[in-house]
């Protein structure tokens, strides 16, 4: 059985990521009608999406970073079963600094791993698709 911190964790989650799947399987589907139909539209246009995840779940380095919460708000979260396993909760309500730099640092580091392919998205250059979810293209 999940805890409530749990239920308040995958909650967040799926508030967050879902709407971001949403928008791109939104936009395939308009990007399939525009290569089915190229008669029909008006001024429409394929549009080429890159999507980047992080390399290290969040969750991994917000584990390592909830000794510096505020002590009211670890107290809360393990009332509520928010630490332990999961921490999927605390990744969402951690602003402390050193979780901060940590996901800065992260990001730079995946960014520059992806480099030539962020380069060649921005310079307007096609990209291969890789399925990355059900119904999701991402270039690569």
């Amino acid at each position: 059985m999940p805890t409530p911190g749990e239920i308040f964790g995958y909650m967040l989650d799926t508030l967050f990521t879902d709407q971001i799947y949403g928008d791109l399987e939104q936009l395939e589907r308009i990007n399939e009608l525009v290569h089915s139909a190229p008669q029909v539209t008006r001024g429409e246009r394929n549009i080429e999406t890159l999507m980047l995840a992080p390399s290290v779940d969040p969750r991994e380095i917000a584990a390592h970073h909830t000794a510096e919460m505020p002590a009211g708000l670890r107290a809360l979260l393990r009332v509520i079963g928010g630490r332990g396993a999961s921490y999927q909760l605390a990744s969402y309500l951690m602003f402390e600094a050193g979780y901060t730099r940590a996901m800065i640092e992260l990001g730079y580091r995946d960014a520059m791993q992806a480099r030539t392919a962020l380069v060649a998205f921005m310079s307007g250059e096609k990209l291969p698709h890789v399925m990355t979810a059900p119904g999701v293209a991402q270039a690569t």
